[in-house]
């Protein structure tokens, strides 16, 4: 009886989280079609990239023939788009017939954010939208352990565009989400609550509406993006949850803002670290009696060297 009613508790959840993730992808697709033509006629440098990226998000939500079903908010935003433009079929299903051009950073914690946000672009290319694995740049566990050094960064910095990039590697990979991935996409979702719509950063934003859709239109394509590919891919990620680490961690770290996981702000925390005492200092608070958290230890020692952060704890 009791599992009975734990297996009916997590469906109604699962059931609520995926309507919180069509409901963002279906209000960040109406805020892309406005938003598009401002970067048109402002003649962005990397409109035509953008295009491609709202092509490749419109044809993922296409494949869920269910959307335009049992979601017909989603399938009336899809529409929407295509009305606004017609996209190239540029993402067809099948493999490459020779190995993309794709290069992954020597140091993806070194890199600068132009750098990160080009690799993650040429990662969702390489993986044909998640769809094959034969042509990435380096194995899985790899990828995966540098986006997450990174991830905390970005939260930390409330780069929103640069962290619903880096979100998509999960989906990508077809990798489950850890929870310093589902806390950074929690806090996307906030962000982009408070707003209305994905704002490059929290904080005071255009008051025209032109400039408005101008800054917004690239953070507003990555969660796009990121959220038709969660959706896709993949069990939703249920909503995260802080623990007395958490907690503890952010008090000792001197972090203000909400509580976010202690991993992110660890993470974050060593890559702003000017030189090797205040690295010392951060994996002692990361080390004092959080040790026993798995996610946490985990990172522990990959700060400590034997991970990502092997460079810079040397």
């Amino acid at each position: 009886m009791e599992q009975s009613q734990s297996r009916a508790e997590h469906s109604e959840h699962s059931l609520r989280a995926r309507a919180d993730l069509v409901g963002a992808l279906a209000q960040t697709l109406q805020i892309v079609v406005d938003a598009r033509r401002v970067v048109r006629d402002g003649g962005a440098r990397d409109a035509d990239v953008l295009d491609a990226e709202i092509d490749m998000t419109v044809d993922i939500v296409a494949r869920r023939t269910r959307a335009y079903a049992a979601e017909p908010d989603l399938a009336s935003a899809v529409d929407a788009v295509r009305r606004a433009w017609p996209l190239e079929a540029a993402h067809a299903t099948g493999s490459p017939a020779a190995a993309p051009q794709v290069t992954m950073p020597a140091d993806l914690l070194r890199a600068g954010r132009g750098e990160v946000i080009l690799y993650c672009r040429m990662l969702a290319d390489v993986t044909e939208a998640g769809r094959s694995l034969q042509w990435l740049p380096a194995p899985v566990p790899k990828i995966l352990a540098d986006a997450e050094a990174v991830l905390g960064d970005a939260v930390v910095a409330q780069d929103h565009e640069l962290t619903a990039r880096l979100l998509a590697t999960w989906p990508l990979l077809g990798a489950p989400w850890t929870a310093p991935a589902r806390c950074a996409l929690d806090r996307l979702l906030a962000a982009r609550a408070a707003y209305g719509f994905l704002p490059p950063t929290t904080g005071p934003v255009a008051a025209a509406r032109d400039e408005l859709l101008r800054t917004v239109a690239r953070p507003s394509i990555a969660l796009a993006l990121a959220l038709s590919l969660a959706l896709e891919h993949g069990p939703i990620p249920q909503p995260w949850t802080p623990s007395e680490v958490d907690l503890r961690v952010r008090d000792r770290l001197g972090a203000g803002g909400p509580v976010v996981d202690a991993t992110l702000l660890v993470s974050a925390a060593v890559l702003r670290a000017d030189d090797h005492r205040q690295l010392r200092a951060v994996l002692d608070i990361a080390a004092d009696g959080v040790a026993a958290d798995s996610a946490l230890a985990l990172a522990i020692d990959e700060l400590s060297g034997t991970g990502p952060f092997a460079a810079r704890a040397a």
